[in-house]
């Protein structure tokens, strides 16, 4: 039997999409068309240089995030206690899910999607897809690469700004 518990996360995280699938998903989707393109047409350097340093920051990411779910379950102060008793208006299983558990969900799916990708990536590095594929089957599989390196830049973008706004319960900026 596989081991299938990483789908309820993916699952839950899709439930706190909302609004913000046009910068977590669809935003990084458009930008790695077009950087497909440009891979297409040889304007774009992807190799296996690209791939250790992805890589090795895809694994940085993936500790910064293991050491912000460590601070958030360890954490036991009074604004934990707010943010664990505050609601949004994400239902999962019946159930509103609190601010923390929203914030909870984007970290722990942000570990577990870098993770992936890191193994995805290290897999790849060891295969030589010149000898097995043709050159444009290599370009789009590049290129879903990209739309995943993308997507977890922009889902920690939304998780550190989260994050910050949680904390000092703000909603913007005001100009102040």
């Amino acid at each position: 039997m596989i081991y299938k518990s990483y789908l309820i996360l993916i699952s839950d995280y899709l439930f706190t999409l909302k609004k913000n699938i046009y910068f977590d998903v669809v935003f990084p989707f458009a930008l790695s068309l077009v950087l497909g393109i440009f891979l297409i047409f040889n304007f774009l350097n992807f190799d296996k240089n690209f791939i250790v340093n992805a890589t090795t920051v895809l694994g940085i990411l993936a500790g910064f995030n293991m050491t912000a779910i460590t601070i958030l379950t360890s954490t036991n102060n009074e604004t934990v206690q707010e943010l664990k008793e505050k609601k949004t208006d994400i239902i999962i299983d019946g159930l509103e899910v609190s601010f923390f558990r929203k914030l909870y969900i984007l970290i722990s799916y942000s570990v577990l999607i870098c993770l992936i990708t890191i193994i995805v990536n290290t897999i790849g590095y060891l295969i030589s897809w010149d000898k097995i594929c043709e050159i444009k089957t290599l370009k789009i599989l590049k290129t879903i690469d990209l739309f995943l390196i993308l997507h977890i830049f922009f889902v920690n973008i939304r998780n550190i700004t989260s994050l910050y706004f949680l904390y000092f319960n703000e909603t913007n900026l005001k100009g102040k």
